[in-house]
């Protein structure tokens, strides 16, 4: 039996760029729910578009799950069905501040990463905190024709990406632009806050690191940065596989911010097509997890970033095997509590939440 030519999709993906807000497809709540056939054009524009603006959803848990599932299997991430984003005045997650959300794909942490996403607004009332959107897919389509040796280097190199918190450790390997069998682009998935270090060769990460910052400063061009205010009541639903997204800073105090955001993390609308290096939009955010508003959290932050830094350049000039020592660096003034790399850890494993902080010893 002959075998069958590839056949081609039925709708198109079209690339967007910074003024496609005012066109993007918008469908009321009532729409979706009760007319199959503007559910149908809502199916459509997540296929062509990734991205689509739902109205009016009432300010309740289940019409966010029910939205979500009338085009697609709700599949949970490792945060559970939904993922409530507000501000905290202790946080433990970048999310859950007033500072800006660097531009990322969402839990490349996850073999399967979320497919698309559901983002509820329950309530805004803050100043500031508009949504960054852009379409990975213009992005990646015009990197590949101003730098294409960067462009093999992305659709060719596995990172790894990883989350650590109190109940799981979870680790991913992905490219940054994804092909399908026909070379077309099927996917992006980049996020700084979830990079872990790129274990690679030197002169490998040495031809790596210049196109995948490369990429990142691409994507932060006012020419493809999408802005807008979601309003209560409004649901951005989008391909987390083609869509990045990020949060422009909050400009009250994060304790009276009551912008909430929950996410069923997948429904099978759009076919996979997988956040930001270099800077982070806000300044003040170096990795992604400098949290909290207490000066000298912040400080000691500060220090566990840097001496994990330190760790990594030993790494990197080869200054870590064979070697059963430490660095340290002194929180107190007087030196008597200090953070330092836990026994048994390689060099190259250490982050700013791994280090070990040293209590002052009882005086005898």
């Amino acid at each position: 039996m002959a075998k069958s030519a590839p056949i081609s999709p039925t709708f198109k993906e079209v690339p967007w760029y910074a003024d496609h807000y005012p066109k993007m497809a918008r469908f009321s709540y009532d729409e979706v729910t009760n007319d199959t056939a503007r559910r149908r054009d809502w199916a459509k524009a997540m296929l062509t578009d990734g991205v689509a603006l739902l109205t009016g959803l009432p300010d309740t848990d289940e019409a966010l799950t029910d939205t979500a599932g009338l085009i697609g299997y709700v599949r949970p991430s490792y945060f559970g069905l939904t993922f409530e984003v507000k501000t905290h005045i202790k946080p433990t997650n970048l999310a859950f501040t007033a500072k800006a959300l660097p531009l990322h794909t969402d839990l490349p942490d996850e073999d399967l990463a979320p497919g698309v996403q559901f983002l509820h607004c329950r309530a805004n009332s803050v100043e500031g905190g508009n949504s960054i959107f852009v379409d990975g897919l213009a992005v990646a389509e015009d990197f590949r024709k101003a730098y294409p040796e960067d462009f093999e280097l992305l659709i060719t190199v596995d990172v790894p990406y990883f989350c650590e918190h109190d109940t799981f450790d979870m680790r991913s390997r992905q490219r940054v632009i994804e092909l399908d069998e026909h070379g077309n682009i099927s996917g992006v998935t980049i996020s700084q806050h979830h990079a872990d270090i790129f274990d690679m060769p030197q002169h490998e990460l040495d031809r790596y690191y210049p196109a995948f910052c490369r990429f990142g400063r691409m994507m932060r061009d006012d020419k493809y940065l999408m802005r807008f205010r979601l309003n209560a009541g409004e649901c951005i639903v989008f391909d987390n596989h083609r869509i990045v997204h990020g949060r422009l800073p909050i400009r009250q105090p994060a304790a009276i911010g009551t912008c909430v955001a929950a996410i069923p993390t997948g429904a099978s609308c759009a076919p996979p097509t997988g956040s930001c290096p270099g800077k982070d939009v806000s300044n003040e955010c170096r990795y992604g997890c400098r949290f909290g508003a207490d000066p000298d959290r912040q400080s000691e932050q500060a220090l566990r970033e840097d001496l994990a830094a330190a760790f990594r350049l030993a790494v990197k000039f080869g200054w870590s095997e064979s070697v059963g020592n430490h660095f340290s660096a002194a929180v107190s003034e007087d030196g008597s509590k200090f953070l330092m790399n836990p026994k048994w850890r390689h060099f190259g494993e250490i982050r700013p939440a791994t280090c070990c902080c040293s209590m002052p010893m009882m005086k005898r």
